[in-house]
């Protein structure tokens, strides 16, 4: 799909000394009127570091009295907000204008990324799989702050502040249902808990329940927690807003219930603070308001008997918005996609937004719960996780193809077709890194792909690196994204609308990323789609095709590989790879094992093979 949106944004956003995973912001099209009367669009899209806002490409500012200036160099060649209204068609040759590119690139100069450091001990391991390959192992938990096997109590503490409480809707009760209540549906477009997003991707191996321990109220105002710092750092006082909110909590709560077993360590601690939060609010004053993330840093609790290893920061409400940034039309509790992301970085996942700064190429988009999938529908029903991201967690068996032609088929990677007559996920690695490979998945509709997205093959391109995986900068490289899917047309889109898309073309986009999808891609790779190319190795290109791309009536998908001749289950391929369960001779006796089976034709894992 293509390249739609522009980067935009320039509040800035740092990281943190310690480890920290800030949300991507909500993008969104903001029409302003400037003083002279003049109505002008811009673009308000960031990466959770920073925010630049662009019209038409150029670079432009907030001034102190709220309306919007181009950017341009003061005497220090430093970026600054210049005298010129955004719009203004008269250009001033003493305040040169920069695009936003170049206000990017100044910007990256001025403010680089902060070194992953670890406070209180901790462990560097806290967005790594369990496997050096990036695949994980099937049952066996990543590395996170939280095991991403098992049934954590996780304690949540909702934090009012001196002058911003929880709206009256929004109890105890109701925050305690959001968070655990099966086919939780109170919003119009809520359609699961958190814990049934994380019970449906994990295929029941993980199933958190999260329990409402304090309701506190803090001592200071909100803007004192949330306010910039003046040089456009985003909120500088997180960390006392996460120390007054823990300090408050322990008068009340023995966390000593939540330790990890032989421990004084708490995994983690959810703190939902009053009101929207600055990543997906654009009123005048939002800047005052906490950024949504997860970090890991320690923070000792019950008068020091306990530590809080981690914690996840997020905001009670999402305000929905009418003609401009200052219409505010409603608010609702924010939806389960904000909570579900930055836990993901809790059990280990990175970011798959370009973190290190605005965005000028597409990456996972809609397609990623930790890219803008956390977005879709409102965030009430976020997209599901890969097959990657569900094996790095220990969520999922994967089947791998090697040199032996055969005819394969996939099954529903929802596990809704259960596992027997094929698999639930293909992959295909680089014969010359381990690291580097190529995923095949079947998306179909269920509560977290709705049919918006489309059906058919999704495939994804993983170049593993622990370094990049740990130092969340998976895809900070326009030529090397190390976590990518391949669209089927060819084409990348974005995640905003323009002036020549509507959402309607905008989700049109991404069904045609699908094999065989809604352009009826049967193979790939070929003329019409992206080289299936390698980064590592003397090869360029992975040269393993897949043929004959077929959505059954069923569901499930076939298509043949490495033989184009193979195309599904009425074919013999004449190798199989390695042992299956579902194993039948011609009659539909079943077989109890390939080892002692005679030669002759069989149905295994669902396609006719010949054993010699």
């Amino acid at each position: 799909m293509k390249l739609r949106h522009t980067i935009l944004s320039l509040a800035l956003a740092t990281c943190a000394t310690a480890a920290m995973q800030a949300t991507t912001p909500v993008r969104r099209t903001i029409s302003h009127q400037q003083p002279n009367g003049q109505v002008v669009t811009i673009n308000a899209v960031g990466n959770g570091r920073y925010t630049l806002y662009s019209l038409d490409g150029t670079a432009v500012l907030p001034g102190t009295d709220g309306h919007y200036y181009y950017a341009t160099l003061n005497a220090d060649g430093q970026l600054a907000i210049g005298t010129t209204l955004a719009g203004y068609a008269a250009r001033s040759t003493a305040q040169p204008r920069l695009s936003t590119a170049q206000a990017e690139a100044l910007l990256n100069a001025a403010l680089p990324v902060a070194p992953v450091v670890r406070q209180g001990g901790m462990s560097a391991k806290s967005l790594t799989t369990s496997t050096p390959d990036g695949l994980g192992e099937y049952g066996k938990s990543a590395l996170g702050a939280v095991q991403s096997i098992g049934s954590p109590t996780l304690p949540v503490v909702m934090v009012d502040f001196a002058d911003r409480a929880f709206q009256d809707t929004i109890t105890t009760a109701k925050v305690t249902r959001f968070f655990n209540e099966t086919g939780y549906r109170d919003e119009p477009a809520a359609r699961g808990s958190v814990r049934d997003y994380f019970v449906a991707q994990s295929d029941s191996l993980f199933t958190p329940t999260f329990e409402v321990v304090a309701h506190v109220k803090l001592p200071s105002g909100y803007v004192y927690y949330g306010k910039d710092s003046k040089g456009g750092g985003t909120d500088p006082y997180a960390r006392q807003f996460v120390i007054d909110a823990l300090a408050e909590a322990s008068k009340v709560v023995d966390f000593g219930s939540y330790c990890t077993p032989g421990s004084t360590d708490v995994p983690m601690v959810v703190l939902m603070f009053a009101g929207p939060g600055q990543q997906s609010s654009f009123e005048d004053g939002s800047s005052n308001y906490l950024w949504a993330k997860f970090q890991q840093s320690s923070f000792s609790v019950n008068d020091n008997k306990y530590q809080v290893r981690s914690y996840f920061m997020g905001n009670e409400l999402l305000q929905t918005y009418g003609k401009d940034e200052n219409d505010v039309t409603g608010a609702a509790i924010d939806g389960v996609g904000l909570f579900a992301h930055e836990f993901g970085h809790a059990l280990g996942l990175p970011d798959y937004y370009n973190t290190q700064n605005s965005s000028a190429f597409n990456t996972m988009g809609y397609w990623d719960i930790m890219d803008y999938g956390q977005y879709y529908q409102n965030g009430y029903r976020p997209i599901g996780y890969t097959a990657h991201e569900r094996s790095y967690l220990g969520w999922l068996h994967v089947t791998e193809l090697t040199d032996s032609a055969q005819a394969c088929r996939l099954l529903a990677l929802d596990g809704s077709q259960g596992n027997e007559g094929g698999a639930r996920a293909y992959v295909v690695r680089n014969p010359e890194h381990a690291n580097e490979y190529y995923m095949f998945e079947n998306r179909t509709t269920n509560t977290w792909h709705t049919k918006t997205m489309g059906t058919g093959m999704l495939i994804t391109h993983i170049d593993y690196d622990r370094s990049a995986w740990n130092n969340n900068r998976v895809n900070t490289q326009r030529d090397h994204q190390r976590m990518q899917f391949v669209p089927a047309d060819g084409i990348k889109e974005g995640n905003t609308t323009s002036e020549s898309m509507n959402m309607n073309a905008l989700f049109a986009g991404y069904r045609a990323d699908l094999f065989p999808g809604t352009k009826g891609v049967t193979q790939f790779p070929d003329a019409q789609t992206p080289a299936d190319t390698l980064y590592n190795g003397s090869s360029k290109l992975l040269k393993r095709p897949i043929y004959n791309i077929a959505v059954q009536p069923d569901g499930s998908i076939t298509f043949g590989y490495l033989d184009a001749s193979i195309t599904g289950i009425g074919q013999t391929a004449t190798v199989v790879r390695q042992p299956a369960k579902a194993i039948y001779d011609m009659s539909g006796r079943r077989i109890a094992s390939w080892e002692t089976a005679a030669p002759g034709l069989y149905i295994v894992n669902g396609v006719k093979v010949a054993k010699r």
